[in-house]
């Protein structure tokens, strides 16, 4: 019974959570490609109408989620476990924001860096390899951050450290949307 415990209510260490991300995300971005949209969102997308592809549902959930934000131009945007970054190249795009995506995955944020490269964004984006437990060690506060389908890999125990660590960076005023 031991052994199904760990196996349900696996360790929320940094060492384990960054050892259970890496070996989720790290299996190559290749395989991803084959089954998710161009937009490399792997959360569930928002289907409005039947006729909604894959790529149209994942474009309707990010653009839901941005204008949730109550983005405007200049702010600053973190997004906590940004996978390969299309919410933030989105947000920098539309909105003209300043965004940190943070992932622990050497390989979605290897796919992020060659994106924004490709739109040009070096100055309005940027990817660091982080835990969430250590953002404030960016030594930046943020007017907006967001987290989107990453809470399962926080853990129950750490939902209020999680929220703590959100705060540390989040502006007076500020919104946070997970």
């Amino acid at each position: 019974t031991k052994a199904l415990g760990n196996l349900m209510f696996s360790s929320v260490s940094k060492n384990n959570q960054k050892k259970e991300v890496c070996s989720h995300y790290n299996i190559g971005n290749d395989f991803y490609s084959l089954w998710l949209d161009e937009t490399l969102s792997y959360s569930c997308g928002y289907f409005q109408t039947e006729e909604d592809t894959l790529h149209r549902a994942q474009c309707n959930k990010v653009d839901r989620i941005l204008k949730k934000l109550y983005l405007k131009e200049g702010m600053t945007l973190c997004d906590i476990g940004c996978g390969w970054g299309y919410l933030l190249l989105r947000a920098a795009k539309k909105y003209g924001i300043n965004g940190v995506g943070i992932t622990l995955s050497e390989e979605q944020k290897k796919v992020f860096e060659e994106r924004i490269k490709a739109e040009h964004l070096e100055e309005q984006l940027s990817v660091k390899l982080l835990d969430y437990r250590d953002l404030k060690t960016l030594d930046i506060s943020f007017d907006r951050v967001v987290s989107v389908g990453m809470v399962e890999h926080v853990g129950r125990e750490n939902y209020i450290p999680f929220m703590e660590c959100v705060k540390q960076v989040l502006k007076p005023g500020g919104l946070f949307l997970l």
